[in-house]
């Protein structure tokens, strides 16, 4: 928890490993970020390529799924461009 903002966090990593490496032969480490705040969550992915030559190529999705009873309109601010798709709501708007 920061002591500062009252938001916690958690940093979940994983790095290459022969079991990794038995289905995807790339050296590289994969971190998800979590920061829940009084009214924010804030997820992040970084992909770091160990490989001294090889291009890695890596595709991410984040997807949360909550069940909540009702969600009020929300601003979005994104640093990066990606596409946002809303496949269905059983909430009222």
């Amino acid at each position: 928890m920061d002591g500062d903002s009252g938001d916690c966090s958690v940093v979940l990593s994983l790095e290459n490993n022969p079991r990794t490496e038995a289905v995807w032969d790339f050296k590289f480490k994969f971190t998800y970020t979590l920061v829940l705040g009084a009214k924010t969550l804030a997820m992040a992915v970084e992909v770091l390529n160990r490989e001294p030559v090889k291009e890695v190529k890596f595709t991410t999705a984040l997807h949360t799924y909550y069940k909540v009873q009702y969600v009020p309109p929300v601003n979005l601010n994104l640093e990066s461009t990606f596409r946002l798709f809303l496949l269905s709501s059983r909430c009222p708007m």
